[in-house]
């Protein structure tokens, strides 16, 4: 009998200050470049800007990043604003270090 794997799905109810932690790929220790720390900063900026959210802290360690966050649930929840703030600074990087181009 062929197992199915168990969906998880997120629910929001309400306003709550979420805790996020997100890994480099590979563990590389991507942020004691200072450029990409700045750069980072400057994605989450972008973020807020975008998608309306509260910030109550953030840390930067060498291979991964941790964020205190509360979202404005009619604007963006705690999936999206995570997907826009990774999506972006990955994205943006990779061109700027031309693994990547723009079409």
């Amino acid at each position: 009998m062929k197992e199915y794997k168990k969906v998880r799905r997120r629910r929001y109810y309400g306003d709550y200050i979420y805790s996020a932690t997100s890994n480099v790929k590979d563990f590389k220790e991507a942020f004691k470049v200072e450029f990409f720390c700045e750069f980072w900063v400057e994605a989450l900026k972008l973020a807020k800007t975008v998608n309306n959210f509260q910030i109550y802290a953030f840390c930067l360690n060498y291979d991964h990043f941790h964020l205190d966050f509360e979202p404005d649930n009619s604007i963006a929840n705690y999936s999206q604003v995570m997907h826009f703030l990774k999506r972006h600074f990955s994205r943006n990087l990779n061109i700027i270090l031309g693994y990547n181009s723009i079409d």
